[in-house]
């Protein structure tokens, strides 16, 4: 996925990239360009995953919200520029490594719900991990 998507759609079993192209009013080229993991012929397509479906302005403010791609928790931090959706398994640590933030203060900071220790960490929701 590009690094500045500003909306993502959400993968459902038998969706192809046609379909993310039309429901989205996007050329397929797009889809593609915007989200090389579909290897330009949608083979790296998989349910349940978040694919960009909006790309930014190049000369734009930069100041547009940026849409999360799934459900996020409360008090996630509203500067937010960059949304992964946890997947099943994954815990703070791993995500706070893959994403450079610098330590679980910061995380929280961001995502105050996920709690004190990482209690309130859900898959298929969206975590900020980067303003």
């Amino acid at each position: 996925i590009i690094e500045r998507c500003l909306k993502y759609y959400i993968a459902a079993s038998g969706d192809g990239c046609w379909a993310i192209a039309d429901a989205n009013g996007i050329d397929l080229a797009d889809v593609y360009e915007w989200n090389p993991t579909l290897n330009g012929n949608c083979s790296g397509l998989w349910p349940a995953y978040a694919y960009c479906v909006k790309e930014p302005a190049s000369s734009g403010s930069g100041s547009e919200p940026i849409e999360p791609p799934g459900p996020t928790q409360e008090g996630i931090t509203a500067s937010c520029k960059k949304y992964p959706l946890v997947k099943s398994g994954e815990g703070c640590w791993g995500i706070q490594q893959e994403y450079g933030i610098p330590d679980y203060a910061t995380f929280v900071k961001w995502n105050p719900a996920l709690g004190s220790d990482c209690q309130n960490l859900w898959p298929s929701y969206a975590v900020c991990v980067g303003v």
